[in-house]
């Protein structure tokens, strides 16, 4: 009886947010899904960092809204001001004004325990500079944690403030509240178009790769259908097959292409599908299937997925530096937000989709297994007709010197053309001739039908004549 007695009173505390720790909402995020515990564990990193910066902790502020919530206090617009700071506070970076920005303020500092040697941030009453050099350490010669905020993105702090309002209502804060009463003042989204990078600039950035594997992998995604740089990572060896004339599976000697399967577990999407290897590329592919037949990833020789991505976001920074040493100064450009540069990793699967679509078909876009627009849930191309368009789409991918192939297919389309107009003209003729003919025939026949029954009562006496005769 006493634990039954124990069970209630904790579900009953926990029901008035008592009990409850940012630990159990993280676990509560965890039993979701991963990405809700990862996504949830950033945010609450930065919503402790906008509260440090006034003064106070999160545990803190959490234990207060509990107690003016269980004495029945209108929390409406306290939690409506907190929203709406936090957003302020994620959209600016906080410089230092005595260094001309060089620096982040900051209300934490290191201190090592004395007991057990460890390191822990503690909030300090008086801020600090991370790069003014008069007040990098104190006089007790411990180091402040150094660490340069950039302001996060609208969709990051959108994200931030889904997550704050959830380990709200995880204590119970919100179970009274209308959302509308706390939604925070924000700014509109600022909606830039992104770069339109070239195939030539596309071109330029695998040329910087500084091995056959990295060359590989930013080839793939640019001229073999545009996927995300986290699905090629996942990638396997056993993943590719080659394909013959008809899209059925073959031996290598027998192949028309080489395709690539995109496990739906791989996916951002969670749905999986096929690419095609360019066909400029096959050697290359054909190569890396031998050499790496034994190894667990194609495109790397990382541990996994998560390390591989830390890796290819550390060459393609390489490459940026490098690319603006040289002179190529649209790789230094950054969004209107100063959130990111402009050209980044994903901008080549843009250039990929982009490149795609000239086809028409929508098939840049639903080889890249995006869903919106004609492709709907039903729409399914067969993978024969997506080898088809795969052929048309290969010249445009190319980064060989295409430009023949592209005029005569340019002459090709205007001589289709005007085929199809010289077509459409003489079945216009034909149509009007056939409407000339059955117009005279109708005329012919009108007139006979006239001729008939004018002739019509000389029929009738010769008839009444002929009777006559017969009775006499």
């Amino acid at each position: 009886m006493s634990q039954m007695s124990n069970l209630l009173s904790t579900l009953e505390n926990e029901s008035h947010g008592i009990g409850l720790t940012i630990e159990g909402f993280l676990e509560d995020r965890l039993n979701l899904s991963e990405s809700s515990y990862t996504t949830a564990k950033t945010s609450l990193k930065e919503i402790e960092g906008y509260l440090i910066s006034q003064r106070d902790t999160l545990t803190v502020v959490l234990e207060e809204l509990v107690k003016r919530n269980n004495n029945k206090e209108n929390l409406a617009p306290i939690i409506k001001k907190l929203l709406s700071g936090f957003d302020q506070y994620s959209s600016k970076t906080r410089v230092c004004n005595n260094c001309e920005g060089k620096g982040f303020i900051s209300y934490v500092k290191n201190v090592k325990n004395k007991n057990n040697g460890k390191i822990k941030s503690v909030k300090m009453n008086n801020s600090k500079c991370t790069a003014c050099s008069a007040n990098k350490i104190d006089q007790d010669g411990i180091e402040w944690k150094k660490t340069i905020k950039k302001p996060a993105s609208y969709n990051s702090r959108s994200k931030h403030l889904t997550n704050f309002k959830e380990l709200l209502r995880f204590y119970g804060l919100l179970d009274t509240i209308n959302d509308k009463s706390i939604k925070p003042k924000r700014e509109k989204k600022i909606e830039n178009v992104g770069y339109a990078l070239s195939k030539e600039q596309g071109k330029t950035i695998v040329s910087y790769a500084k091995t056959t594997l990295e060359k590989a992998k930013w080839t793939f995604l640019i001229c073999s259908g545009g996927g995300r740089v986290d699905e090629v990572n996942r990638i396997q060896p056993k993943d590719f097959y080659f394909i013959d004339s008809n899209a059925e599976r073959c031996s290598k000697e027998d192949m028309t292409l080489i395709a690539v399967t995109l496990r739906g577990k791989n996916t951002k999407m969670k749905k999986g599908r096929d690419l095609f290897v360019h066909k400029d590329d096959n050697v290359t592919i054909l190569r890396l299937l031998e050499t790496r037949k034994d190894k667990k990833y194609m495109f790397h020789n990382s541990c996994d997925s998560k390390s591989a991505y830390k890796t290819a976001d550390n060459e393609f920074k390489a490459i940026r530096e490098s690319m603006i040493q040289d002179g190529h100064e649209y790789m230094s450009l950054w969004n209107d937000e100063h959130t990111n540069h402009e050209i980044k990793i994903h901008t080549l699967r843009s250039l990929a989709i982009t490149l795609g679509n000239r086809i028409g078909h929508e098939y840049g876009d639903m080889i890249a297994g995006h869903s919106g627009g004609m492709r709907k849930i039903y729409d399914r191309m067969p993978l024969k007709q997506k080898m088809e368009y795969w052929i048309e789409a290969q010249p445009l991918l190319s980064f060989g010197n295409n430009s023949e192939t592209i005029n005569q297919l340019q002459e090709e389309n205007v001589l289709l053309k005007q085929q199809i107009k010289d077509q459409q003209e003489t079945f216009e003729k034909k149509i009007n001739l056939l409407e000339e003919h059955a117009k005279a025939r109708e005329n012919q026949t009108n007139h006979r039908i006239d001729e008939l029954s004018k002739q019509f009562p000389t029929m009738q006496e010769t008839q009444k004549q002929f009777a006559q005769t017969k009775r006499n």
